[in-house]
């Protein structure tokens, strides 16, 4: 693995938390040293040492609230948002970090030289308060590995006498940026790799060991809100979640005693909460409820309520409820929210108009690619009102879904053909699922499969595809060949399906068709997202398209002509017909076969991301994969173009015979002469049915020859040549071999 392979998320300021860039460590690293945030850091420094010396809270507060707006990253990996849940892909990193105020018998350069020593790791540098020490340690890029090499990275320091943060454990940690020319960095193929060792048993707490503290700042009505979000993403109930149950209950002991623990049995249910008082956690209180709610349900239930709405404009508003999701409101529903939420009378029309001025919304609605969340994108205000759905990968087995991809496109194709149309699925999906679970542009090709009836191109499409881009697809043939202006539900999915039984074979929709596919796989930048009844707007949408069609000649003309505008953008792969590795005759066994594929979706997600890697001949700056066609299919395809059927009437009227001719045709060993003589010839001698075949297919467009066997000599070059001799293009045509 090289650095720049090595990707994390980034943040601009503490504050957001979700839709972060992905970058590479190597990139951040030359930021940190050659100085791309020294202004920002060196304030925050400033800021920090003016408060040591006279520590007010308002100087307190300068420098914290200056160090939130420094930029920020995930030290262990890419993420969707910066929590635990939302991992895309481990780094194969941990934050280090220490602090002399943890270690008051070792100076920061002492702390820093061991950490440097330590054949762990990979950088040190500076924190930005100027008082610490950070680092990446290498480790496992396995998540599950995360805690047992964090606790190696703490028993190797303790060791060494080094206190090192606990919360480098967390798996979303963020790190700030820095500045530091001195920048330590180790050769990365030198660095050793921590390994994971088993996690220490936790000590049970004595009885009345969890003292309840200071008055929490939440309610507990907020509290059990929060409760009540948490049980829901969780089925009713967190079985199987020992660890969260137990924080839980802890947090909400600790902060509200007898009432926080009734809370939990109430709201989340369960046996034998009693019984696990001797094991409540110390130091944990509601926040840690709230934390989990707020950043894994969407819960927004501590949010003022004014701040929950938005205003839509004639459609009326939209309320964000406290499981994060966005509700259709009219004045009245807002009337009696901002009443029960505890605002008078007398001022509840000042609320509204506030709500008017200021939570203002051109567009609410599914966006494909974005989370769920307010959005200002250049003046454009929007409202994105439910996130993607991604699976969570975990490592295990996926036999059935192996076996029904390789079944169709790997088992039936020449040895040359098999690994490299497997190669182009897993690179394009994968390339997919990162840049969608990244929030990144990275464009992709468009992917088709061809191939006969009942082979499981669809199949792959609708239960392969489609869950592991986000769960959500739209039909778009009306749209992409030109048929409809509007494309509102495009836009609510990530995945856009074209098939041959929606698609239409004139060359007007052919060309509108290759005019959306060259724009939707380059850039989909500044979309007009236009639905009925409204005006237009300019917002930036995350699509993969893919297609599927029958191998039938009629079928094969609904790809648009593979020119040199087409041809790199669109991967052409041939579906086989292999029977399924499960029964699939009756509506039960179709069902049983789709709930196999939706349990292995993890462990296939797992393997892809973290297993899978690009052949290196195949990688490809401008898509990570390079697109490729099945021979097979591009014979079948130029076969039925155009520049096809053009020499295929060459062929024929030169070299084929011409039993029915009205006359006796020379055989050549060879063909020259001006395109327009070419098409005389071919218009005026030989068969009747071919006459009639060269005038339909060459028209009265003079031009047309020539262009036609410009794309052969393309395709062709050994049999069509051409030199222009006296200003005027001569064309040789050699006898097919």
């Amino acid at each position: 693995m090289t650095l720049d392979e090595i990707k994390v998320s980034y943040f601009p300021t503490i504050g957001k938390t979700t839709n972060p860039d992905t970058v590479s460590i190597a990139s951040l690293c030359d930021e940190i040293k050659n100085g791309a945030y020294k202004e920002q850091v060196e304030n925050v420094t400033k800021l920090k040492e003016d408060y040591v010396a006279d520590p007010t809270s308002e100087k307190e507060t300068a420098w914290k609230d200056a160090k939130k707006e420094l930029p920020n990253f995930t030290t262990s990996g890419t993420f969707t948002r910066r929590n635990g849940e939302s991992l895309i892909k481990h780094s194969g990193l941990m934050q280090i970090d220490v602090d002399p105020k943890d270690n008051p018998n070792k100076t920061k350069d002492e702390l820093r030289a061991i950490v440097e020593d330590d054949p762990h790791t990979f950088v040190v540098f500076d924190s930005p308060s100027g008082d610490g020490v950070k680092g990446f340690a290498r480790v496992s890029i396995n998540p599950d590995d995360h805690l047992g090499c964090y606790e190696a990275m703490r028993q190797t320091y303790a060791a060494k006498r080094v206190v090192i943060d606990d919360n480098c454990k967390d798996i979303s940690r963020a790190c700030f940026v820095s500045y530091d020319p001195h920048l330590y960095q180790a050769p990365f193929e030198k660095v050793q790799e921590f390994k994971p060792v088993p996690l220490p048993e936790r000590e049970p707490a004595k009885n009345g060991d969890s003292e309840i503290g200071e008055e929490p700042y939440y309610t507990i009505e907020v509290a059990k809100d929060a409760l009540k979000a948490i049980k829901d993403i969780h089925g009713g109930n967190l079985e199987g979640e020992y660890e969260l149950w137990l924080k839980i209950l802890s947090g909400m002991f600790n902060s509200y005693g007898e009432d926080g623990f009734q809370a939990v049995e109430e709201i989340i249910g369960g046996d034998g909460y009693q019984e696990k008082r001797g094991k409540l956690l110390k130091d944990i209180g509601v926040g840690t409820v709230i934390h989990y709610a707020r950043e894994n349900a969407g819960w927004r239930g501590d949010v003022a309520m004014v701040d929950r709405f938005f205003y839509e404009g004639k459609k009326g508003y939209r309320f964000e409820s406290s499981q994060g999701r966005y509700i259709a409101q009219n004045i009245s529903d807002v009337r009696r929210r901002l009443k029960k939420s505890g605002i008078k009378n007398h001022d509840i029309d000042d609320k509204i108009d506030h709500i008017q001025e200021n939570r203002d919304i051109c567009y609410a609605g599914e966006i494909s690619g974005r989370m769920a969340g307010f959005y200002d994108e250049g003046g454009t205000r929007f409202l994105v009102t439910k996130s993607p759905h991604f699976i969570k990968p975990k490592e295990s087995e996926f036999p059935t879904i192996k076996a029904i991809l390789e079944g169709a496109l790997l088992k039936h194709e020449s040895p040359e053909n098999a690994n490299k149309q497997l190669d182009s699925f897993y690179g394009w999906l994968q390339t997919g699922v990162i840049s969608l679970r990244g929030s990144n542009e990275q464009h992709g090709q468009a992917m088709a499969f061809v191939g006969g009836v009942d082979c499981g191109k669809s199949f792959i499409q609708d239960y392969i595809i489609t869950p592991c881009l986000g769960g959500r697809s739209a039909k778009a043939a009306l749209f992409m060949q030109g048929g409809t202006a509007f494309n509102s539900d495009l836009f609510k999915a990530e995945h856009l399906i074209l098939s041959d039984e929606f698609m239409t074979r004139d060359m007007k929709s052919r060309g509108k068709l290759a005019a959306n596919l060259k724009k939707f796989t380059v850039s989909t930048h500044g979309e007009q997202l236009h639905a009925k009844g409204v005006d237009a707007i300019s917002i930036t949408p995350w699509w993969r398209v893919s297609i599927s069609l029958n191998d039938t000649p009629e079928n094969l003309l609904i790809l648009p002509p593979l020119n040199d505008d087409v041809h790199d953008k669109i991967i052409i792969l041939r579906a086989s017909r292999e029977p399924f590795p499960m029964p699939t005759k009756t509506a039960m066994e179709k069902k049983a076969l789709r709930e196999q594929i939706e349990q292995e979706l993890p462990g296939f997600l797992w393997w892809l991301l973290n297993k899978y890697q690009i052949p290196q001949e195949r990688e490809c700056g401008r898509f990570c994969i390079s697109t490729w066609h099945n021979d097979e299919i591009l014979k079948l395809i130029h076969a039925e173009s155009e520049e096809g059927q053009f020499l295929t009437l060459i062929d024929s009227h030169f070299w084929s015979g011409n039993d029915e001719a009205d006359e006796i045709i020379p055989r050549l060993e060879k063909w020259q002469g001006e395109a327009l003589e070419l098409k005389n010839q071919l218009c005026s001698s030989g068969s009747h049915a071919a006459q009639r075949s060269a005038e339909k297919l060459l028209g009265t467009w003079s031009n047309k020859p020539g262009k036609l066997l410009g794309k052969l000599k393309k395709l062709h070059g050994g049999r069509i040549r051409s030199k222009i001799t006296n200003g005027k293009t001569i064309w040789t045509i050699y006898p097919p071999e």
